[in-house]
């Protein structure tokens, strides 16, 4: 007698396998379907396994297990692209920050720089300096030389972290593509191998009975 997880296993792979394009309309297909609605309704676990028996061991049914399989392998590799396209869109949305960061941190040290300046030109007045006196303009090229080392340092700086995001965000983007490109196939895929595996074994066991 089988189980009612084995049971529902079948049905699932009965119904789904006598849909399919390969079947659907057909004598096989049809009578896939059927039986997978026979086991559902039975009211008894024991009915249903007295309908799977005579199938259980046919190629119909292990083909139907393999499409139902690549059914659930296809749909959990389409949602893992789902999360994949979700982790790339946060990783654009990352890069965008950093940009901006970088920017205003940039406007920042400019602002201060400006600021500065400012404040060096009227100590100088104050006390008489001129910007051509080889002190003042040595004091004003040293700032500018800070200012500009700054303003690389942070720029430079933002820049790896907005590459970072952006390298994340073409990572997760090929990701998805290949998820969403194998869990369409996986299906027919599953089926196709299915029923290969199952010639080939047809195919072994002719191959032994004509050798006895």
């Amino acid at each position: 007698m089988c189980d009612p997880v084995t049971l529902t296993a079948v049905s699932s792979g009965m119904s789904y396998l006598g849909g399919t394009s390969m079947l659907a309309g057909t004598s096989i297909g049809t009578g896939l379907i059927n039986a997978s609605t026979f086991i559902n309704s039975s009211s008894s676990i024991f009915k249903a396994s007295q309908a799977v028996t005579g199938v259980l061991s046919s190629p119909i049914a292990s083909i139907g297990l393999s499409a139902m399989q690549g059914r659930q392998s296809g749909e959990a590799d389409l949602q893992a692209a789902q999360n994949a396209r979700l982790q790339q869109q946060q990783a654009r949305d990352n890069a965008d920050r950093e940009r901006l960061k970088y920017r205003s941190e940039e406007l920042e040290r400019r602002k201060k720089y400006i600021s500065d300046l400012s404040s060096s030109r009227a100590l100088m007045a104050k006390y008489g300096y001129t910007a051509q006196s080889p002190s003042a303009n040595a004091l004003l090229r040293k700032n500018r030389e800070t200012y500009m080392l700054d303003q690389n340092a942070i720029r430079m700086t933002g820049i790896d972290q907005v590459l970072a995001q952006e390298r994340s965000a073409q990572t997760f983007g090929e990701e998805a593509k290949q998820l969403t490109k194998r869990g369409k196939r996986a299906p027919l895929n599953a089926t196709l191998k299915g029923i290969s595996d199952n010639f080939k074994t047809f195919r072994e066991t002719a191959a032994t009975k004509l050798l006895k």
